[in-house]
């Protein structure tokens, strides 16, 4: 039997060639599939993150009286950490102040509480509202700043167990419109 060496190197060549277009192909629906993987999950922790929205302001007295929202829109309940405010305002140095450029700064004095009731605005303390530190579907939040309604901008910072969350936006409108234009930076 006449065995030609050339006939074989052919057929193992050619074999190599199916083998490596099959596992070409194999390899391409594997990326689409790990993209729409990638897709889904990017789109589930993006819809189960929490959001904080500026409801109303209020002037009392000396202070103002801020009304702010939690929404949890994920299948598990958030924990409040903490809640911070602080003001946008001109920066010390004199260069930077000359173009421009403004530092957050926190707000001392502010308190805040969630709460069922928001017409109660009596400042509440942890051993009155612990309760309310669970965030199920939503929850109010009373927000009290010294001072008088303003023009600044302000941002709300939140912490919870299931990350966290920053809103900024001004407190001069008593009553605020739903808003006509939306953007989501990403926060991590």
């Amino acid at each position: 039997m006449i065995f030609d060496h050339e006939l074989f190197k052919d057929i193992i060549s050619f074999s190599s060639f199916i083998i490596s277009m099959f596992l070409l192909v194999i390899h391409i629906k594997n990326r689409c599939i790990q993209l729409q993987s990638f897709w889904i999950s990017k789109d589930l922790y993006r819809s189960g993150f929490i959001d904080l929205i500026h409801v109303s302001s209020k002037q009392l007295n000396d202070r103002v009286i801020l009304k702010l929202v939690v929404f949890n829109p994920g299948s598990v309940s958030a924990v409040i950490k903490s809640f911070s405010v602080f003001r946008e305002d001109y920066s010390r140095n004199f260069l930077l102040r000359f173009f421009g450029k403004k530092e957050w700064t926190e707000v001392h004095g502010a308190r805040w509480w969630p709460t069922n009731n928001a017409d109660d605005h009596s400042i509440k303390y942890l051993a009155d509202e612990y309760r309310n530190l669970y965030v199920e579907d939503q929850r109010d939040i009373l927000v009290l700043l010294p001072g008088l309604i303003d023009r600044n901008r302000y941002s709300f910072k939140i912490q919870t167990n299931l990350g966290w969350c920053r809103y900024e936006t001004t407190i001069d409108g008593i009553a605020t419109y739903f808003s006509h234009s939306f953007y989501q930076g990403a926060y991590k």
